[in-house]
């Protein structure tokens, strides 16, 4: 029994000590003072902790870890919650620092917070995170700064700073949103491939992920045929996101079905993290569809129908192609704002006409979104014409019905065509005439004019005239 016991004492003993070295092993590292520069920034790694504490107002704790790959990394200030009056007050101030000590983003949290943290995108690089007191002081209150990488986060690829190195970019759709994180370096630029299905509505939106917002610039861009059959970069329509801007989303337009690509690169010297997406929705075959700024990419509108169109951004042309049958009439083109606001400043565009040749035909029509314009043209010659619509100096990317229709003949036209009537037009204008009239007037005149006597003395003078000859020669 004694063996027993002693045994059992001893794997006691044993467990308790493995279980003292697994807890050591468990526990966080500390800070280590000094570690107020970038020098002297203590390293943790992704996934890891470390605990530390501020001890003086002049105590500033940095520390560095490394990114392998791009991602959407979280990091997180955890510690003691404080109930005094001053709990709700801020008592940290943690900023994440580029490799170069350039502040990316900063978050508080206060006494009565359990944790506060903050997302941010990162590129394979050196990080540093800094952690001071902020309002309040608290030199015995301990926190514990965590920093996670989130591999379940759609995220960019790099390298994508060419079309045929874009990230493969999921649309997304109604109840499904999906957003991929970027981040933009000095002289980067990103590219991410979308492949749309079939014609498609879409939109495209780009978010600033940071709160020292950074400025950047989405392109919606398609490849197609350029010079001599080589490939160029044809861009549908921009937007740019401005420092201090949450998010910025581009008008609704229409897409052929195919492979197009999302550019992102920063306005000036702007870096940092940016999230973007790239929605599909349902069309129909009377929207506009893009890329057609050029006539080769022109969309057809037939004579009777109508398509529903939006001028892009200030740089953006829709270009709508007809053709012109001979002997045609001239041309009716409606055009009005789609949902008839009456805000004359908030919305306009500019209409013409030109044929294949690039001659103007109908001079460019400015039109506010109050306006219902309809533009007139002559009898066109047999050919192909081109209808152009840009953007007016109020410019903000009102979406708008454009419809075609040939005129119709007036009466007087079809009569006077050629100075040529045709005999069932002679013959119904012949029907058409009072002739009781006409011979009742006849009448009369025949009366006024003693028609009959005329006749009478004429008649008698003639036969005068041949019996005088006849005896004459006798």
């Amino acid at each position: 029994m004694k063996k027993v016991k002693s045994l059992l004492a001893l794997i006691l003993a044993m467990l308790i000590a493995f279980g003292g070295t697994v807890c050591a092993f468990a526990a966080d590292p500390e800070e280590t003072e000094e570690n107020s520069t970038l020098a002297t920034a203590d390293v943790f790694g992704l996934g890891s902790s470390i605990k530390g504490k501020i001890g003086d107002i002049n105590d500033v704790d940095i520390y560095t870890f490394t990114a392998a790959e791009s991602g959407l990394v979280t990091v997180t200030l955890a510690h003691d919650k404080k109930t005094d009056a001053d709990a709700i007050a801020s008592y940290y101030k943690v900023s994440v620092l580029d490799s170069k000590g350039e502040e990316i983003d900063s978050f508080k949290s206060a006494g009565s917070d359990a944790e506060a943290s903050i997302d941010f995108s990162v590129t394979p690089a050196v990080y540093y995170v800094k952690v001071e007191w902020d309002r309040v002081l608290d030199d015995s209150l301990e926190y514990t700064l965590s920093a996670k990488i989130n591999k379940t986060a759609l995220f960019e690829k790099e390298p994508n700073d060419i079309t045929s190195q874009a990230t493969a970019m999921t649309l997304s759709k109604k109840g499904d949103n999906k957003l991929y994180y970027g981040a933009i370096t000095e002289g980067d630029v990103d590219y991410y491939q979308v492949t749309f299905s079939k014609p498609s509505l879409a939109l495209f939106g780009i978010y600033n992920t940071t709160s020292k917002a950074g400025s950047y610039k989405a392109s919606l861009v398609k490849v197609v045929d350029g010079l001599n059959g080589a490939p160029a970069e044809k861009v549908v329509g921009s937007i740019s996101i401005n420092s201090g801007e949450e998010v910025k989303d581009s008008p609704l337009f229409g897409v052929n079905g195919g492979t197009y690509y999302l550019k992102v690169e920063g306005v000036g010297a702007s870096t940092g993290g940016y999230q973007v997406r790239v929605y599909a929705g349902d069309s129909n075959s009377t929207d506009e569809f893009e890329y057609n700024n050029e006539e080769k990419y022109s969309n057809l509108i037939a004579a009777g129908k109508y398509v529903t169109g939006n001028v892009f951004d200030a740089s953006d042309v829709d270009i709508f192609r007809f053709n012109a049958p001979k002997d045609n009439n001239g041309y009716e083109i409606t055009f009005v704002d789609y949902d008839n606001k009456q805000e004359v400043t908030n919305g306009q565009w500019t209409i013409e006409v030109v044929d294949a040749n690039g001659s103007v035909v109908e001079d460019k029509v400015t039109v506010l979104n109050s306006e219902k314009v309809v533009a007139e043209t002559d009898a066109l010659e047999a050919g192909v014409y081109y209808i152009k619509v840009t953007a007016g100096n109020n410019f903000t990317g009102e979406t708008y019905k454009l419809s075609l229709a040939e005129k119709k003949a007036s009466e007087e036209d079809k009569k006077d065509d050629d100075d040529v009537i045709t005999i069932d037009e002679f013959l119904a204008d012949l029907g058409a005439i009072d002739w009781s009239g006409f011979w009742k007037n006849f009448e009369g005149w025949l009366e006024y004019v003693n028609v009959f006597g005329i006749i009478s003395d004429l008649m008698a003078s003639v036969m005068d005239f041949i019996t005088t000859f006849v005896f004459a020669n006798m």
